[in-house]
C-alpha cells in the first residue's frame, strides 16, 4: 500500500489540530446553553408586558432590572419569572411588591399562564 507525501499527511493533522478535532471548549457549566438562555429571557419579556398592563400606573412602575428577576424551569415545562420593584397602587401610594408570573413556551413565543402579586 502507498502511503500519502507528507506534505499532505501534514496538512491533513494540522487541519485537525486547527479544527480541534470537533472538541467542545470549556465554558461555564452553571451557565445556560444560549437558546435556553434566551428562552429565559423571553419569558423575563413576556411577564414584564404583562405585568405593566395590570397596574394602575405602568409609568410609575420601577421594577428591578429585568435580568435580576430570578427564574426556574419548573417540572411541568412552565417557566417560573419572579420579578419585583416599586409601582403606584390605585390611590397613588408607592408600594414595594413581587409577582411569580407563569409562562408557558408556545412555538416560537410564550404563552402567559398566571401572573400572581406574592408581596406588597
Amino acid at each position: 500500500m502507498k502511503s500519502a507525501p507528507p506534505t499532505v499527511t501534514a496538512a491533513i493533522v494540522l487541519a485537525l489540530v486547527l479544527s480541534g478535532c470537533g472538541a467542545q471548549t470549556e465554558s461555564d457549566p452553571g451557565a445556560a446553553p444560549p437558546d435556553e438562555e434566551a428562552r429565559m429571557q423571553q419569558a423575563r419579556e413576556t411577564c414584564q408586558e404583562a405585568l405593566l398592563a395590570t397596574l394602575p400606573d405602568p409609568d410609575s412602575a420601577k421594577l428591578t432590572a429585568e435580568n435580576d428577576w430570578p427564574v426556574e424551569r419548573q417540572p411541568n415545562d412552565t417557566i417560573l419569572v419572579r420579578p419585583s420593584g416599586q409601582t403606584h397602587n390605585a390611590l397613588g401610594e408607592t408600594i414595594d411588591a413581587a409577582w411569580e408570573c407563569v409562562v408557558l413556551p408556545d412555538g416560537a413565543g410564550m404563552r402567559l399562564v398566571t401572573l400572581t402579586l406574592v408581596k406588597l
